[in-house]
């Protein structure tokens, strides 16, 4: 079976959705928040800042369609503390 035949088949719920782009949301912010912090180069602080309010714009719906945040997984704190 073809990846295309896969994903036609494939049923995803709402709830499955919200609930797999939270954690991706919240690693962004916080991945933004410390780009913000810690890089000197404005062009990068810039295109953080805009990401930084994607991904805080993305939290803000999910958790007003009543998304719950989950915990930070070992790998996220992972990624986040190189």
């Amino acid at each position: 079976m073809n990846t295309q035949s896969l994903s036609a088949t494939a049923t995803v719920t709402e709830e499955a959705f919200r609930n797999g782009v939270m954690p991706r949301a919240q690693l962004s912010k916080l991945a933004c928040e410390i780009a913000i912090e810690k890089t000197i180069q404005e062009d990068v602080k810039q295109f953080a800042g805009w990401e930084l309010m994607e991904a805080a714009t993305v939290i803000n719906v999910l958790k007003d369609l009543g998304t719950v945040a989950p915990p930070m997984s070992a790998n996220a704190e992972a990624f986040l503390s190189q």
